[in-house]
């Protein structure tokens, strides 16, 4: 599994899809960390399967929550995401 070399992974989107990609493909990956959204409506919440809390893209960047990798999950948003985390 390719996410096995990282420690510490955000997964950034909380898209209804997020449920069936983490079934499917994250069902054992241990070392996600919690998921980011940037609506404040998700952010606090727990996704759907209750696996992982939804916070501000902030924790990113927070040293104590700053993850070792980002996988975009909400991927027909990825150039819009790239771009924020570039700058």
């Amino acid at each position: 599994h390719i996410l096995s070399k990282y420690k510490r992974i955000a997964l950034y989107g909380a898209p209804a899809k997020l449920t069936t990609f983490a079934a499917v493909l994250l069902h054992d990956a241990p070392n996600i960390a919690y998921v980011v959204d940037d609506s404040p409506w998700k952010q606090g919440l727990m996704t759907p399967d209750g696996r992982w809390q939804i916070l501000s893209n902030l924790a990113i960047v927070a040293e104590e929550t700053k993850p070792d990798a980002v996988l975009v999950t909400a991927w027909n948003f990825f150039e819009a995401i790239y771009a924020s985390l570039r700058s």
